[in-house]
């Protein structure tokens, strides 16, 4: 354990952290109008489209509430759509417009040739970045693990 609380792992954890994010959402809002929050929620929709909120909400590591006012102004912005969950009327499901899906290529392009390049220059290789993410891995296992983890 470090001597100062600003030579931790965890506040080096959040400076990252919190570096990635100010440096995406500068961009992307300066580009296209586009929260960082907004591109994680296009990205893993790219990948798994139709989704409930609850489950959107659980991969982006977010809570529901937020979840719920993010989807909406997406929503309204033309880029998701809702429709009631059909296993369960309360829920609702979570798909891409076509507009969506252009708008996250668009971004996913500019990330690759700004932020996203940047970050993954600071490693050396394959390898290197394979222990980083091992190493996140297993913190967020440790995390989850604990006695109040175990509630998520």
């Amino acid at each position: 354990m470090p001597a100062n609380f600003s030579d931790s792992f965890g506040i080096r954890l959040r400076r990252a952290y919190l570096a990635l994010h100010r440096r995406a959402n500068a961009e992307l809002r300066r580009q296209f109008d586009v929260t960082a929050d907004q591109f994680v929620v296009l990205s893993l929709l790219r990948e798994r489209d139709g989704v409930s909120q609850q489950q959107l909400a659980g991969r982006c590591y977010s809570d529901p509430s937020t979840m719920g006012a993010l989807v909406r102004l997406m929503e309204e912005r033309g880029w998701v759509w809702r429709e009631p969950d059909p296993s369960d009327g309360r829920a609702r499901t979570v798909r891409l417009t076509s507009a969506g899906r252009e708008l996250q290529s668009r971004l996913w392009e500019a990330a690759a040739t700004s932020f996203h390049r940047d970050l993954w220059s600071v490693l050396d290789s394959g390898a290197e970045q394979r222990t980083v993410y091992d190493a996140l891995d297993r913190v967020v296992a440790a995390m989850e693990g604990g006695p109040e983890g175990s509630a998520k």
